[in-house]
């Protein structure tokens, strides 16, 4: 199941395409052979024309069902189980143990709701509960970097951690996951060799079982060539 839900997130765009295309097909289809129904005279000819007329109800039919399915499984059942949804990272090597799972909501914003009653930070971190420990707020790192932090608020319902340069303003996802963390490995090994050297921010972002998010963590790292 965790696979079809993969395949329907990361093939999205192109299922709704093909279902256009099809769409199309079986449109010209169905004029055609309306107007072929209506300009038979004998009944062998009427009869093979309903036939196609049928045939290409049917097939616009069942391309509605499919979009209709694609549009539940993706926008509906993704957003209420985010766990299924497997988050795909070529910046990412996944340890063998101590790996929670990983998990991204597809269609999340990054729209920041509002903030449980908890006093935090100016950056967002909370002492014990949201932080990093690996690396910390201006560190230089380089190569492959074990993430380390603390997730471990109450409701949690999923975190993710992402990056971007200074003075950037969209940030790239690395991973995240649904289980508690407490100063341990956030989920694998980050690799930065494929990043331009500079300053950079890395961010931990929370939400809850409703979907209502905390301030994210955020610390600035300098990025140094290997």
């Amino acid at each position: 199941m965790q696979l079809i839900f993969t395949f329907l997130v990361k093939f999205e765009t192109w299922i709704y395409i093909l279902a256009a295309i099809a769409a199309i097909f079986f449109m010209r289809g169905v004029i055609v052979s309306w107007q072929e129904l209506k300009t038979s005279i004998f009944g062998l000819e009427m009869e093979n024309a309903r036939r196609k007329l049928n045939s290409n109800i049917s097939g616009l039919i069942l391309t509605g069902i499919i979009v209709t399915a694609e549009f539940i499984m993706v926008s509906v059942i993704t957003i209420k189980y985010p766990s299924q949804v497997i988050l795909a990272t070529p910046t990412l090597e996944i340890q063998a143990t101590e790996t929670p799972p990983i998990g991204l909501i597809a269609g999340f914003s990054g729209t920041e709701v509002a903030p449980t009653n908890q006093a935090s930070s100016e950056n967002g971190c909370l002492p014990g509960k949201l932080e990093w420990v690996l690396p910390l707020a201006g560190d230089t790192i380089s190569g492959k970097v074990e993430l380390k932090g603390t997730v471990n608020v109450e409701d949690l319902g999923f975190y993710k951690y992402e990056y971007k340069a200074s003075g950037e303003p969209g940030w790239v996802t690395i991973a995240g996951g649904s289980l508690p963390v407490v100063e341990g490995a956030l989920g694998g090994l980050w690799q930065t060799d494929n990043l331009l050297p500079g300053e950079y921010e890395l961010q931990l972002v929370v939400l809850d079982s409703r979907n209502n998010s905390l301030p994210p963590c955020v610390i600035p790292i300098v990025i140094k060539a290997p």
